[in-house]
């Protein structure tokens, strides 16, 4: 098998009940991971073709939902948290992760059909095998959002299916447990179902990897504050809707925006926004987040951004984008520091001795040629490596909602610094906010921009003909309102105190750097005061 695919061999199944499964699995090389998605993707399609009993075929299922797991984190280990668009490499390991939990979901669904036949042997396991079920599609939106894409349709009307089948087998409440859900120590149909929900509307397209992880392991405990029930809360409280005949998840409630009312449930939000608003309070009071049940491995500051990002996107309805406004073309270009200096300035930043010392092929072309004024030799190579991509979309609140076709040769990643430019020919720096990939294969780009005129400083630190250090881009941005005067810098530049210096001929000023305010995956923006 190709890393990039998921194709398995065809063939006749190694075993037929969970036993003769458990002696399979001890030769699976769990080492070779492409090789042993291989082989497990192979038993999947030989088993799809085969009549088992209901109840051993949940059994095989269940045991072969370990090693899936255990792949699951090797393979999106190599997609998670790179930029988009991915590469053959990434996308292919992307499509195997994916592909085996869409395997396995075939093998839970499978079983679905003598439980509705009422066949009595499996009747007792029906809690388990659709709590199994939605456990695997909760997996497949942690990947989907991984990828920083959008499930498809299919994936939503299944999931829905399956809550509808918990419903009409009365086992929607049902305690049971899940080893593989281990913070939650027992859990339920509905609340697994509500893990899966609330996972896809924390925008994952907003968030990073480890954000992602933090908010799938803390749903363990939490998803069961969201009870989707058909009946609808009283006026005033915060409800979202899911349509279970449509191809999408929670949405905001609009009067007769379901095709069939009796499809809809609505789910009320306060037990949860409770809970994450006692959370931030405690955080800005000094509790550590090993205290609330958040992790000891995650720091304060961690904390308490993610739990107002999911405080915005589930506790409040926010659209992205600006209704009724027609979309305009934009320009973005991104390349860290030296490509936003490059297009503020309108020339290259050039990293220079700042001891004076000449290479001898500056010499020899300080020598050899007349002097031109404002020539810029890689002006020409900067425009090829950073260049103005085409998007369209519109601004507002939120920032310039962006998309676009992707290019192979330019890539994106959240948090990145990055300068747009509007129709007449403005421009503003700012950074990601949002990144993913929708269902049209575009790639879709929140820019937030920072106000104030930017302007390009090429800088010195105070001090460096004894230090050895060279001079770097920078952008300065007024002070603006409530926002004070801020330098944005290249990573690991920051130090509390530090001095940096214009390098120019004429008048010099200094910059003494005071407190960092946001650092991105390229860039730091920091509070400073003149000098």
């Amino acid at each position: 098998m190709t890393q990039g695919t998921a194709n398995p061999s065809s063939g006749a199944p190694e075993f037929f009940d969970s036993k003769g499964c458990r002696k399979w699995l001890v030769a699976l090389p769990l080492t070779n991971h492409h090789r042993a998605a291989e082989m497990l993707m192979g038993q999947f399609t030989a088993l799809a073709d085969v009549p088992l009993d209901g109840v051993e075929r949940a059994r095989i299922a269940e045991t072969l939902r370990e090693p899936v797991y255990y792949l699951h984190g090797e393979l999106t280990k190599r997609f998670a948290q790179k930029p988009i668009p991915f590469s053959a490499s990434e996308l292919g390991n992307f499509t195997i992760a994916r592909d085996l939990w869409q395997a396995l979901w075939g093998q839970f669904s499978l079983c679905i059909k003598p439980l509705l036949e009422g066949e009595p042997n499996i009747q007792a396991y029906a809690p388990n095998i659709l709590q199994r079920g939605l456990y695997v599609a909760k997996q497949l939106a942690v990947v989907y959002g991984l990828a920083r894409q959008h499930p498809p349709k299919d994936y939503w009307l299944e999931l829905h299916a399956y809550f509808r089948f918990a419903e009409m087998l009365q086992c929607a409440d049902n305690v049971v447990k899940d080893k593989l859900i281990p913070g939650a120590g027992s859990v339920s149909c509905y609340s697994t179902y509500s893990h899966a929900l609330l996972l896809a509307a924390a925008d994952p397209f907003g968030m990073s990897a480890r954000q992602l992880e933090y908010t799938d392991r803390w749903l363990e405990r939490w998803a069961r504050k969201l009870r989707p029930v058909a009946q609808e809360p009283p006026a005033g409280e915060v409800v979202f809707m899911v349509d279970l005949k449509a191809a999408h998840g929670l949405t905001q409630p609009i009067p007769g925006g379901a095709s069939d009312p009796e499809a809809v449930r609505y789910a009320t939000i306060e037990k949860l926004e409770a809970s994450i608003d006692k959370r931030i309070k405690r955080l800005k009071g000094g509790a550590l987040p090993g205290e609330l049940g958040l992790g000891a491995d995650c720091a304060v500051e961690t904390a308490l951004v993610l739990l107002e990002h999911l405080h915005r996107h589930w506790c409040t309805y926010r659209g992205r984008g600006v209704a009724g406004l027609a979309e305009v073309p934009l320009a973005v270009c991104g390349g860290g520091l030296a490509g936003a200096y490059f297009r503020v300035a309108g020339q290259t930043f050039a990293t220079v001795d700042v001891h004076g010392r000449a290479s001898y092929r500056s010499a020899q072309q300080l020598a050899t040629f007349t002097v031109v004024t404002g020539y810029d030799r890689e002006r020409e190579q900067a425009d090829r490596a950073w260049p103005w991509t085409p998007w369209r979309g519109n601004i507002g609140p939120e920032g310039c909602v962006l998309h676009a076709k992707p290019l192979p040769e330019v890539t994106w990643q959240l948090d990145q610094l990055a300068v747009w430019r509007d129709e007449r020919g403005h421009r503003s720096p700012g950074w990601l906010k949002r990144l993913g990939v929708n269902e049209k294969g575009e790639i879709e780009i929140v820019v937030m921009g920072w106000p104030g005129e930017p302007k390009a400083l090429d800088l010195v630190p105070v001090g460096s003909l004894l230090k050895q250090e060279s001079n770097l881009p920078a952008l300065l941005l007024p002070k603006t309102g409530q926002e004070p005067m801020s330098l944005i810098l290249p990573t690991r530049v920051f130090n509390p105190g530090r001095r940096l210096q214009t390098r120019s001929s004429g008048t010099v000023q200094v910059y003494r750097l005071v407190r960092s305010l946001q650092r991105g995956v390229d860039f730091e923006r920091v509070v400073c005061e003149v000098e």
